[in-house]
């Protein structure tokens, strides 16, 4: 009836494992967003860990929200708390870009081109798992987390 057998069970939970880590395989070698959110998303249910509504982090500076990160998505182990975002590095770089080579709607200028060149490889750290938009992602989360348990 409702009953279920340990034996069923540690073989459920092999499945779903097995299938998390097929996904982790196309995770990386995918090249494409939706691609790897999907299968990150498969890789993270099998341990209980779904999505959020939300996409943005609130980063706050004494105590007023000053900016809202941008992630490709953000998760959570409980209905309340999220635990985890995901950002890939190509989303870093490509926000940089949009944010220093905003867009003139005139003709190429080759000088104003050059100098958002200069500008970009400035500002890209030298290890892409030392970036500073990383910390930020990670001090906004647990910014997140401590603002819901102060409400709690």
């Amino acid at each position: 009836m409702g009953f279920q057998n340990d034996g069923d069970s540690v073989a459920d939970d092999a499945v779903q494992r097995k299938h998390a880590m097929s996904a982790a395989i196309s995770l990386a070698g995918c090249g494409i967003l939706m691609s790897k959110k999907a299968a990150a998303s498969d890789i993270l249910d099998a341990f209980n860990i779904h999505p959020s509504d939300s996409i943005d982090l609130p980063f706050y500076f004494n105590r007023k929200a000053v900016a809202h990160i941008p992630t490709n998505g953000i998760f959570s182990s409980g209905p309340v708390t999220p635990s985890l975002a995901l950002i890939t590095f190509d989303t870093i770089q490509l926000l940089r870009r949009e944010y220093i080579c905003r867009p003139s709607y005139t003709r190429f200028n080759a000088p104003v081109h050059r100098i958002q060149q200069k500008k970009l490889a400035s500002i890209k750290p030298p290890n892409r798992a030392e970036d500073p938009y990383i910390v930020a992602i990670l001090v906004a989360l647990a910014q997140k987390q401590r603002r819901r348990r102060q409400q709690q």
